[in-house]
């Protein structure tokens, strides 16, 4: 060591003394040694905590855990206690006597244990089979467990939330044109059921709903039944619909900069603001390097002020989802119409990159907003990083729909032709529940409706109903396997019941539909049961569901065109090539190669 580095050594440890000196006579000794205690708060269900208020009971300074439960803390000294509280949960009091990192468990309260609702999407007994899984490129889906048989003597009653999405079809459309394989988990069946609407009756006068069944022997294995029960909602008189509060969210960040994605949404928009009426007002916000508020409340006799800041928009920066959905909901409660359409419509690819991030962190932000009155439409578009899985717990959180746009013809169809379906509900929180006779029903299982394998684990969950737009025709399918001799009872073979709130009059209301027992072979069944038979069986065997294993592809193109060459429609026409796609597809030898189970 040099002379000049001892002497710069010696002055540094003189002026190291001479501070702590200094501290000892000027800070009080329980500052100077104050401790600092990290960790992690959870509830009963595992799961992360957020904003838990976390006091130091000496001092009473108040800490708050972070997005993920975290916090990190302050004591005066060893010894003392930390008291967590939150809203809902009982206060939990705990000593420390160490600095370590510690995990802290909160316990809710018993009312609000029972009203902590998961996103089932049905109450069926039994377990799904274990399938094989993939995705594609950065894209993903919520895991789904198929429904599976359950025993009718066991549990003749099953339960399952409704919808008008049809997300599902138009996405499977999209993988099959770029001859892509469709993941498993891609596939909702009943959103493929909905997207044709084939059952559609016009309710009577004063009716929201109108309905009935039809009961065949299954095509494709002849000890089964299918039953299919359908409801059909009214349609709604534009001159009459209520006024809309219409909020325009759209994802502007860099990964949107693609001609299948900001361009289309863009387009899209446009045409549906041509169709506004003067009554309503529109909002634009955009996320992307910056949440932005282009415009607020414009009525629609100045839509063309909106259209102009559309054509303004360029993508850039990431993707701040969650600040966008806040500031929405902001704009939409500020903008607020009592008994109006008040609603957000975000259109994006899903691929939140800042803030809240995760399927249970959105869905959480959702349960906090919604219940303001303001629903949640989303419109999902792109491919490569297409988060489905974040869409769908949006719309089906935010009391909304969930619609994937591929093209410019679909855009049209969700936007202008079919808006009313989308934007106007003539039902909320919507239940089915379904009674099968013992006598007549040896086992059933309901076709689609699966739910998120995450929903099944936990125990607590229960049923959220969904929501049903104007002119929108439900229909469940149900595989059954009777008893040998049902043929001699002429008792119902099921009743089903539709629970929903009328937005309306805001009161809770029923719709009930008796299922006689009569059985129709099913090539006399009428063209609506034989159709959809054939779209079920497309989604099953996309979701290589092994009740259709012993169906061959070249099976299902011979039904498929039985069923629907008759029809001249063009959405008709475009399924059976996309059959044939499939067929050729999944027949091939990559498929032989690829679609084996891990």
């Amino acid at each position: 060591m040099t002379r000049w580095s001892r002497i710069a050594s010696g002055f540094y440890l003189l002026r190291l003394t001479a501070i702590l000196l200094f501290a000892s006579f000027v800070f009080p000794t329980g500052i100077v040694g104050q401790v600092y205690v990290s960790g992690c708060v959870s509830n009963q269900f595992q799961e992360k905590v957020k904003d838990v208020r976390v006091v130091v009971a000496s001092t009473q300074q108040v800490f708050r855990t972070d997005n993920y439960g975290g916090f990190r803390a302050t004591l005066p000294e060893l010894g003392d206690t930390l008291l967590f509280i939150q809203r809902g949960y009982q206060v939990l009091r705990v000593p420390i006597h160490s600095s370590d990192y510690i995990e802290v468990q909160i316990t809710m309260f018993p009312g609000d244990v029972a009203l902590r609702r998961n996103r089932l999407a049905s109450i069926i007994q039994g377990r799904g089979n274990q399938q094989l899984r993939w995705t594609v490129a950065n894209e993903s889906y919520s895991a789904l467990a198929e429904n599976p048989f359950v025993t009718t003597m066991e549990l003749p009653m099953l339960a399952f939330a409704a919808n008008n999405n049809y997300a599902t079809y138009s996405n499977i459309r999209r993988f099959l044109h770029m001859d892509e394989f469709v993941p498993p988990d891609a596939i909702r069946v009943e959103e493929v059921l909905n997207y044709f609407n084939l059952f559609y009756r016009k309710p009577p006068v004063n009716q929201v709903f109108s309905g009935g069944s039809v009961l065949t022997t299954c095509p494709w294995n002849s000890q089964r039944h299918l039953l299919f029960s359908q409801v059909s909602a009214r349609p709604i008189d534009m001159s009459k619909a209520p006024v809309n509060n219409l909020v325009l969210l759209i994802d502007v960040s860099g990964s949107m900069d693609k001609p299948n994605k900001l361009a289309l949404i863009k387009s899209g928009i446009q045409k549906m603001l041509a169709n506004v009426r003067p009554a309503d007002t529109i909002s634009l916000i955009t996320y992307g390097s910056t949440v932005a508020v282009w415009q607020e409340r414009v009525p629609g006799t100045e839509i063309e002020s909106i259209i102009r800041q559309l054509e303004r928009i360029q993508p850039s920066g990431p993707t701040p989802g969650e600040e966008g959905i806040r500031e929405a909901y902001r704009v939409a409660r500020r903008c607020f119409i009592p008994h109006g359409n008040n609603r957000i419509i975000l259109a994006s690819d899903g691929d939140f990159n800042v803030g809240l991030q995760t399927e249970r962190e959105l869905e959480q932000l959702i349960d906090e907003q919604q219940k303001q009155g303001v629903s949640l439409t989303c419109l999902g578009v792109g491919m490569g990083n297409y988060k489905d899985s974040k869409l769908s717990v949006l719309a089906y959180k935010g009391n909304g729909n969930f619609s994937y746009i591929d093209n410019d013809m679909e855009a049209e169809r969700v936007l202008v032709t079919e808006l009313s379906q989308s934007m106007f509900t003539v039902a909320s929180e919507v239940q089915v529940h379904v009674n099968f006779n013992p006598l007549l029903v040896r086992k059933h299982r309901l076709l689609g409706y699966d739910n998120a394998r995450t929903a099944l684990k936990d125990t607590t969950s229960r049923l959220l109903g969904g929501e049903i737009g104007a002119g929108h025709g439900l229909v469940a399918v149900f595989e059954l396997e009777l008893f040998p001799d049902a043929g001699q009872n002429r008792k119902a073979v099921a009743d089903l019941r539709v629970d929903y709130i009328d937005p309306r009059h805001k009161r809770r209301d029923y719709f009930a539909v008796v299922c006689p027992n009569k059985v129709i072979p099913f090539e006399l069944a009428d063209s609506a049961s034989r159709r959809t038979a054939a779209l079920l069986l497309f989604a099953l065997k996309l979701r290589l569901s092994p009740s259709v294993a012993d169906v061959s592809w070249r099976q299902l193109s011979a039904f498929a065109r039985e069923a629907f060459s008759s029809s001249r429609v063009p959405v008709h026409q475009e399924f059976l090539e996309l059959v044939e796609a499939a067929r050729k597809l999944y027949t091939s030898k990559r498929a032989r190669r690829e679609l084996k189970p891990n």
